[in-house]
């Protein structure tokens, strides 16, 4: 169980960094030259997941995994997520509806995941301007802390309680992992397998993300 303290302002409901490629040809999932080959000697495997095997997955190899699963089964984890969290917990009518918010973002844009969709700057703003919102309604109208947004929106993780804990899983091997590969990190700037500055591009792993940046402003 851990408990998140969150130093950025905004939510992340899925971000996930992924290094710029050194060999276009070939994707890139992790910073780190260990998970990153992980990743691909495992891709048959992660393309079968769905969120039940992904939290089952220690913690170093999910951010990996998920950036190697498909617009389709990263679509489908979050939908997954939203509807755990309506079910496990006791919500009020106003609660449901600002969770459903989310849901509904992803009905309606069913393609957000797709490559050409994550790199328009139009789509971008769109989404980034729905998630500051979706996170400036949860705090003022329904008082909820950031551990509470950050538990539901940008954490894949299972969530315990309304405090904001959540599941964390830490097993010795997962799937096919092998020992043997290097642990340095491709980036330089960056630590282990997420990597925040320096040679990395930033692609979104779920609905939104920890920082959005609008005529220049930080928010």
């Amino acid at each position: 169980m851990k408990k998140i303290i969150i130093l950025a302002s905004v939510l992340i409901i899925g971000t996930v960094v992924s290094c710029q490629q050194d060999d276009y040809e070939e994707m890139t999932y992790s910073c780190n030259k260990r998970l990153n080959q992980w990743a691909h000697e495992n891709i048959n495997d992660i393309s079968l997941m769905d969120r039940q095997a992904w939290l089952k997955l220690s913690e170093e190899y999910k951010k990996p995994a998920f950036n190697a699963f498909t617009p389709e089964q990263k679509l489908l984890f979050w939908k997954n997520k939203l509807e755990e969290v309506l079910k496990t917990f006791t919500w009020n009518k106003n609660e449901i509806a600002h969770i459903l918010k989310l849901y509904a973002y992803l009905d309606e844009h069913p393609n957000m995941y797709e490559e050409e969709i994550m790199n328009d700057s139009l789509e971008h703003d769109r989404f980034a301007r729905f998630a500051y919102k979706w996170k400036n309604d949860a705090y003022i109208d329904l008082n909820w802390s950031e551990e509470l947004v950050y538990a539901i929106a940008c954490t894949g993780h299972t969530m315990l309680d309304k405090e904001g804990n959540y599941e964390i899983k830490m097993v010795e091997k997962n799937i096919t992992f092998r020992e043997t590969f290097n642990n340095d990190c491709n980036c330089k700037v960056g630590t282990d397998y997420r990597c925040k500055y320096g040679n990395c591009n930033f692609i979104r792993e779920g609905l939104l993300q920890n920082e959005h940046i609008y005529d220049g402003k930080k928010y």
